[in-house]
This record gives structure tokens, C-alpha cells and sequence, in this order.
């Protein structure tokens, strides 16, 4: 491989990191345990490392006093720099302090840094003026 593409492909990898960091600063409602009507839930995946066909936890002991969609969350877990979710599931949880998914990863899940969270979030309780992160969290997948 070509030493500007190898230097490239670091640099992708770097931005996308820098990406996932960003995220999980801004996922939060504060350093303690949350409980409000208009939070976003901190999101902690575990286990933090862990191998294509494994299996993750998605949680958060927060408690967000928000409406459940109709159809449930859609929890997800994907590639940084996928552009896509590679795995999705439904549930019906509340955010009590409790809400627990588990996901399978495919055997061909990529390796390197990945993320795990809510992707059907209601952002309009967002104020006009401020930013609003998503219930994301990162995890890293190893060969």
C-alpha cells in the first residue's frame, strides 16, 4: 500500500476516533446519575473490547422520563466510519435506571472502533440554542 494512502487511512482512523470521543463527552445530562424529563441518557456498553460474534450490553443507569416510540427503541451497533448500523434490535425499555439490551455482533462485525445506542431518539425537546448529543457509547472490536 502506498505510504499517503497508509498515512490516509490513519487519518480517517484518528477523525473517527476523535468523532466517538466527542460524542460521549456531549452524551451526557451530568457527571452524577441522572433523573429528568428532558435528558439524554448516558449509554455504557460492555464489555469496552470484545471480538466479532461476541455479544455487548447496551445500559445506562440514568433515569430519562421520556415516551417510548411506538414500535420501541431501535438500539444499534455499527463501524465508526460505516456510515450505517451493522446490527439493530427493538426494545420497549423505560430509562428507570435499568434499561439493559444485549446485542449479538455478526462474525464479519469490522474490527477497530465501533459504537452502540439509541438511534430512533426524540431530539425536539433539544433547545433552538444548544447542542444535543444522542444516547451513544463506544466500544472497540479486535481481531
Amino acid at each position: 500500500m502506498p505510504q499517503y494512502l497508509k498515512f490516509m487511512v490513519k487519518l480517517a482512523r484518528a477523525a473517527a476516533v476523535m468523532i466517538v470521543a466527542l460524542s460521549l463527552a456531549l452524551a451526557g445530562c451530568a457527571a452524577n446519575k441522572v433523573t429528568s424529563e428532558n435528558c439524554v441518557p448516558r449509554m455504557r456498553i460492555e464489555p469496552a473490547t470484545v471480538h466479532p460474534g461476541d455479544s455487548i450490553t447496551v445500559q445506562s443507569a440514568d433515569s430519562c422520563k421520556v415516551k417510548i416510540p411506538v414500535d420501541g427503541w431501535v438500539v444499534v451497533a455499527g463501524h465508526v466510519g460505516a456510515g450505517k448500523a451493522l446490527v439493530q434490535v427493538k426494545r420497549s425499555a423505560e430509562f428507570n435506571g435499568s434499561f439493559r439490551v444485549e446485542i449479538t455482533l455478526p462474525s464479519d462485525f469490522p474490527v477497530g472502533e465501533a459504537y452502540a445506542g439509541v438511534d430512533n431518539w426524540d431530539y425536539s425537546t433539544c433547545a433552538d440554542t444548544g447542542s444535543c448529543a444522542g444516547p451513544m457509547g463506544s466500544f472497540t472490536v479486535e481481531p
